[in-house]
């Protein structure tokens, strides 16, 4: 008996529910929360894990966002009565509608969603660096389409909440059951026929999975940066040369195309431009991903640009490569050392002999910002140190946003009418060839630091290589009404200078490279080049990565885990 009294309880809990959902005055509120269940999986349809088509992965994605939707629902009516459950859910609300809209927008104006990349360029991002990115963030989302898109949104949504109300209560249950049961049926598809990215379907889930992972890598770094992970079979390292200076410069967010020595139409490079006859300039390289962090883990050590984000550090690093090829090693950087949790370049460059900071040295410490040229006086004193072998970083801001900041008033040689005399794009204001203007100076800065530290390479008696190369490109209104970072634009200049020593000591590597500048690579296998150019040898080497070798074989290239494709 008590059994059957609790059934008949259960049951007619369900009716109230239910009628309190087919209730006319619900109805707009579940349309509301429906529209952030679709926005919560809109970098879902076209995941290479989903095989069928498109068209039908967002029939999946409505009808699981509806669910979602329904759901919120069947929690506020159970929990209403008791307020400080309600209130609960309410505020839960709000966080899945907050999550929501940032996965839409990132996915929106950069490629992707919340995921593990976008939590990682956040942990590993200083406050300054936030700051300078909101800017732009704001002019991507106050242009027009995005502007016309948000109000079209915004009008049909006001309309189907206000017409929801007045439609057939059977027609809303139709449409309520229809919904279900295909929101139903594609998770079931989904739970048994894909093996990975199940936690895509719900928001808090992807976040909290990321986070935690994000946490673990942190704790991972932590590690490494106590124990290290040991170099496999240090003694097969060999060196050919007895004395050795390689500078490796580390350029941030210069796109290959800003540079006048491929073909810019503002000049921007007029050191480089003069010495072209003394660079080797390859012409298909590209950055593995658009965030700085993920490029930086596969240019440091061995890790493949088809490896998933965040395993770095289980893989061999360069610098103690380096360290036990017995090179003394320096780590010149004006970028911050530590982010909001622990940054991955900087864990790895500590292992260096010489590691310093000329700016910031985490995000707390916003006004020790300065140019690129700061790192000069301890360049020279690198280049002054009576080691043998030495490996000399150089990791720059070069043209991280604000782009304005990147030097100083006196090197504004490009305004808005020097773009808008040579730079035709429609959808180019004053305003913004400013900033265009602005991103051009900042890499015209970048060439004369490369100017000078090739002029003091030139003077050395030791042979001396110079090698220089962004992380990745930077979208600045070139292909249409966006600036920031994009998938498309990871195609980045590399650039290499030897000096009369060097040529000397290695006419065979000046001819490699001679013969492969216009071979497509990605400087996630810089580090088989760098061996190259450093004289380096071990069994790790693999020739057929090697953009120098004469086996390098082309291969898909990678960005931010897809096949890169090139515009």
């Amino acid at each position: 008996m008590k059994v059957a009294e609790q059934g008949r309880k259960l049951a007619a809990f369900c009716r109230r529910v239910e009628a309190r959902l087919a209730d006319a005055s619900m109805r707009p509120w579940i349309v509301v929360l429906w529209l952030f269940g679709v926005f919560s999986l809109a970098d879902v349809p076209g995941m290479p894990v989903l095989t069928f088509p498109l068209w039908l992965q967002w029939v999946v994605v409505v009808c699981i966002g509806f669910l979602k939707a329904l759901l919120w629902g069947v929690l506020y009516e159970v929990c209403r009565k008791i307020r400080v459950a309600r209130i609960a859910v309410i505020a839960g609300m709000v966080l899945f509608a907050l999550l929501s809209v940032i996965n839409t927008g990132c996915y929106l104006l950069y490629g992707f969603g919340i995921t593990h990349r976008l939590l990682v360029v956040v942990a590993q991002t200083n406050g300054r660096e936030i700051a300078e990115f909101l800017p732009g963030l704001g002019a991507n989302l106050l242009q027009i389409k995005n502007i016309a898109l948000f109000l079209g949104a915004a009008v049909v949504m006001a309309g189907l909440c206000v017409s929801v109300k007045h439609w057939p209560r059977r027609v809303w249950q139709a449409l309520c059951g229809l919904l279900t049961v295909g929101a139903v049926a594609g998770l079931v598809w989904l739970t048994f026929g894909i093996k990975s990215g199940k936690s895509y379907l719900t928001i808090y889930g992807r976040t909290a999975k990321y986070a935690i992972d994000v946490y673990k890598e942190n704790r991972a770094f932590a590690n490494r940066a106590c124990k290290g992970v040991p170099f496999p079979n240090p003694e097969k390292l060999q060196t050919k040369a007895s004395e050795i200076t390689v500078v490796l410069v580390l350029g941030e967010s210069a796109s290959r195309e800003a540079l006048s020595v491929y073909g810019y139409p503002l000049v921007t490079t007029p050191y480089c431009a003069a010495m072209r006859d003394s660079l080797y300039i390859f012409r298909d390289a590209i950055g593995c991903s658009t965030s700085t962090a993920m490029n930086i883990e596969r240019i440091l050590t061995f890790e493949e640009d088809s490896a998933p984000d965040g395993s770095w550090y289980r893989y061999p690093a360069l610098i103690d490569m380096l360290k036990k090829s017995r090179f003394k090693t320096f780590w010149l950087s004006n970028q911050e050392r530590t982010g909001l949790m622990s940054n991955s370049s900087g864990v790895m460059a500590e292992d260096a002999d010489v590691v310093e900071y000329v700016g910031a040295q985490s995000s707390e410490d916003q006004l020790m910002a300065k140019y690129d040229t700061e790192l000069l006086p301890y360049f020279g004193k690198a280049m002054a140190d009576t080691a043998p072998r030495k490996f000399i970083f150089l990791h720059l801001l070069g043209s991280h946003v604000e782009y304005s900041n990147r030097y100083p008033a006196s090197c504004a040689y490009f305004t808005a009418d020097s773009v808008l005399a040579k730079i035709r794009n429609p959808w180019l204001n004053r305003e913004k060839a400013q900033t265009v203007a602005q991103y051009a100076n900042s890499v015209r800065f970048t060439d004369a630091l490369l100017g000078n530290i090739i002029n003091v390479a030139a003077t050395e008696q030791r042979p001396v290589v110079v090698i220089y190369f962004s992380d990745h490109g930077e979208n600045v209104y070139t292909d249409r009404d966006f600036i920031g970072r994009d998938p498309k634009f990871v195609e980045i200049p590399f650039i290499v200078y030897t000096n009369a020593a060097y040529r000397r000591m290695s006419p065979a590597v000046i001819d490699m490279m001679r013969a492969g500048v216009e071979r497509p690579f990605t400087t996630a296998n810089v580090i088989y080049t760098l061996m190259t150019l450093s004289g380096i040898s071990h069994p790790l080497y693999d020739a057929t990565k090697d953009v120098l070798s004469p086996h390098f074989l082309q291969r898909p290239r990678y960005v931010d885990g897809k096949i890169f494709q090139a515009r």
